[in-house]
């Protein structure tokens, strides 16, 4: 009987821990780097999609312009020309993320999708 209701006992705590764990899945994952390169028109990204969780835009603005990057509810400040930066989101729904520039850039072009999976 004691043995029983230790194997039972042991059977859920594995079984909570690995519920715990499975609930917060990209809490411990590292984040998806996806580099964007903005030319003159158009935005160069890395990937088209990535895993639900926490992503980095490495954003590098080659462009004469000053233009900045949204996607979802984050974005860059304005980014002059031959500037870098990092921009930390969570895109933790899966589905299609819009992304674009502010202006009329996002009318020249400035505008994609990405695909969250």
């Amino acid at each position: 009987m004691r043995l029983r209701l230790g194997l039972l006992t042991a059977t859920l705590v594995a079984l909570t821990g690995a519920r715990e764990a499975s609930a917060t899945p990209f809490a411990l994952r590292p984040p998806t780097v996806v580099r964007v390169v903005t030319t003159t028109y158009r935005y160069h990204l890395s990937r088209t999609s990535v895993p639900a969780g926490r992503v980095n835009f490495a954003v590098v603005n080659k462009t004469n312009a000053v233009i900045d990057f949204k996607i979802g509810d984050y974005a860059t400040p304005k980014l002059r020309p031959g500037s870098r930066y990092l921009l930390h989101t969570r895109l933790t729904k899966p589905g299609r993320y819009i992304y674009f520039a502010s202006g009329e850039y996002a009318e020249m072009g400035l505008v994609g999708t990405l695909t969250v999976r």
